[in-house]
């Protein structure tokens, strides 16, 4: 059992109302703050986001809430690393003079220094800062998350990730943390597991995700347009947050004349999620970068032919459950539409897809989270 206070930080709630690392800490703190033994503490900022109103509503489980206090400059500066890291060091310090604590940031950032009688555990997604670096603008807040990242990277007694690919992308970058790491995948939520198979497809092609550049957005509308030159009956639905990029967007699709072929859904509840994967004709998912891969393994759950960019990632998760195209290439793509529309799907091997989809869930992953706890406090 763990022995350890747990502290965490929730300062990603401030910055994201919704996202792939968002839903990872529901899932977790769904399961692990339903563990009346094990105590723990939230510091809570000024949030809004679906994993604070998921724990507002139970009431935090009965667990401690630490209200920031934030007035006067705290409110714009709090957020950046450099300042909070300095925070937090003091911040901890006092903490950890009354017990000790198992410290695990929801966001990357973390104290300053190392603090006696705190352990510090941090979960590092992918290195898209790195990998991508060509596609951010060279800003303050992209200096801001790096700096984060590689504080991280030297205060933390353990760094999860959550893919063996962005193991790799880690240690690319900084081979001497080998020994730190640990991977643990993410679970599917248990919404879209043990569904049945819906045999009759609808004509139309899914993306799920923001439109940030390493998502490569613009290809598959790109593809599409060319797709929909020869054939006529399809459609494409989007489904995520895009109220900065949907003007854009619009004009795009009026430019490639597809503006009665595409269905914006925005932001949706899993319940429409799973309704509309599970008719789907394909999903598709054209990134250029990703440290796990949440819509590949629900779409494999729901049991939708999936076309995935060949990144390393995606054939780790989706091996031979899913067709892979080059993320720079709207012709091989465009092939895979083309066959898919014309061949039709594999149904067997959907089938199995959701069979293996079924080995991804949360219990084991939070599971092996609280096993590096326990781990953690015996060094």
């Amino acid at each position: 059992m763990i022995k350890n206070r747990l502290f965490y930080d929730l300062v990603l709630f401030d910055k994201e109302s919704y996202g792939g690392i968002s839903r990872m800490w529901l899932e977790i703190f769904s399961i692990i703050c339903k563990i009346k033994k094990i105590n723990i503490d939230f510091l809570k900022g000024n949030p809004s986001n679906i994993t604070y109103d998921f724990l507002e509503k139970k009431l935090f489980f009965g667990k401690n809430i630490i209200e920031e206090n934030i007035r006067g400059y705290k409110k714009k500066v709090r957020v950046f690393s450099f300042y909070r890291s300095i925070w937090l060091y003091f911040f901890l310090i006092k903490k950890a003079k009354k017990e000790s604590i198992t410290f695990h940031s929801t966001d990357y950032i973390n104290p300053i220094f190392k603090v006696k009688n705190c352990k510090i555990v941090t979960t590092i997604h992918d290195m898209v800062f790195w990998d991508q670096s060509n596609k951010f603008k060279k800003n303050l807040d992209y200096y801001d998350r790096k700096l984060s990242i590689i504080n991280s990277l030297r205060v933390s007694d353990t760094i999860i990730t959550v893919s063996n690919t962005s193991k790799d992308a880690i240690l690319k970058y900084f081979p001497d943390k080998k020994d730190k790491i640990k991977v643990i995948y993410h679970g599917i939520n248990e919404n879209f597991l043990n569904q049945n198979f819906i045999s009759n497809k609808r004509k139309t092609f899914v993306f799920i995700g923001g439109r940030n550049s390493y998502k490569n957005f613009n290809l598959l509308i790109e593809s599409f347009a060319e797709f929909n030159k020869s054939v006529k009956d399809w459609t494409i639905e989007v489904i995520g947050d895009n109220h900065n990029t949907r003007e854009v967007e619009v004009e795009l699709y009026k430019k490639l004349n597809i503006q009665d072929k595409v269905v914006d859904h925005g932001l949706i509840t899993d319940k429409k999620l799973i309704n509309i994967l599970k008719t789907a004709g394909c999903l598709v998912i054209p990134s250029f970068n990703e440290g796990f891969n949440f819509p590949l393994l629900e779409g494999l759950a729901l049991g939708v032919p999936i076309l995935s960019s060949n990144i390393l990632v995606s054939k780790e998760l989706g091996q031979d459950f899913v067709k892979y195209f080059n993320p720079t290439s709207k012709n091989e793509l465009i092939k895979l539409m083309l066959e898919l529309s014309e061949i039709g799907y594999d149904k067997n091997n959907l089938i199995n897809g959701m069979k293996y989809s079924q080995t991804f869930n949360w219990q084991t992953s939070c599971n092996k989270l609280m096993n590096e706890y326990i781990a953690l406090e015996s060094k």
